[in-house]
């Protein structure tokens, strides 16, 4: 069974009471994928809610040219996948696994459980959401109207954010990125 206090850590249930922590952490499952695996593919039915404990991972999307487009990268402790909460959803990206990496799992069943039973879960769906939803019109505005030098200095910042760790000459985005990956 996995200890309450692991999910604390996660934005997602981060300040929950413990008997909310202690019913999710019930109804979890693990879920190891090896390095270069997918936890999922775009287009796939959304039929599980992730934390991610281990690992590092990818979100992409592929184009319908094939061009695949690097939408976040994804470090211990983040929650991915809250759209498996509605029934007949597919997930829009892809999540694959950059090193050997192991994620809390909640079944669709087990989601819709803990949203129904606990209202504050199904808020915090919504504001991560909502998040996504303004951070995607601020990437849209992003490239509709700034030079591609600001755009370029905005990704880099994001990615500090998102996976940056700090070393003692500054800090370390400890993952291969390509040109065309920024």
């Amino acid at each position: 069974m996995i200890n309450h206090q692991l999910l604390r850590q996660c934005a997602y249930f981060a300040e929950l009471p413990d008997p909310i922590l202690q019913t999710a952490a019930a109804a979890t499952r693990i879920r190891r994928v090896l390095g270069g695996e997918f936890f999922f593919h775009q287009g796939d039915l959304a039929s599980h809610f992730y934390v991610l404990i281990e690992g590092n991972a990818r979100l992409s999307q592929i184009t319908p040219e094939g061009r695949q487009i690097i939408m976040g990268l994804l470090r211990p402790v983040h929650e991915v996948g809250i759209i498996a909460a509605i029934a007949g959803s597919r997930y829009p990206l892809d999540l694959q696994a950059l090193q050997d990496s192991v994620a809390l799992t909640w079944d669709q069943a087990a989601l819709r459980d803990l949203l129904e039973a606990h209202p504050i879960l199904a808020l915090r769906a919504l504001r991560m959401v909502s998040a996504r939803f303004v951070e995607l019109q601020d990437r849209y505005r992003e490239l509709t109207t700034e030079r591609v030098e600001r755009r370029l200095a905005r990704a880099v910042l994001r990615l500090v954010a998102q996976v940056g760790r700090p070393e003692v000459d500054g800090i370390t985005i400890g993952m291969p990125l390509a040109r065309q990956d920024l």
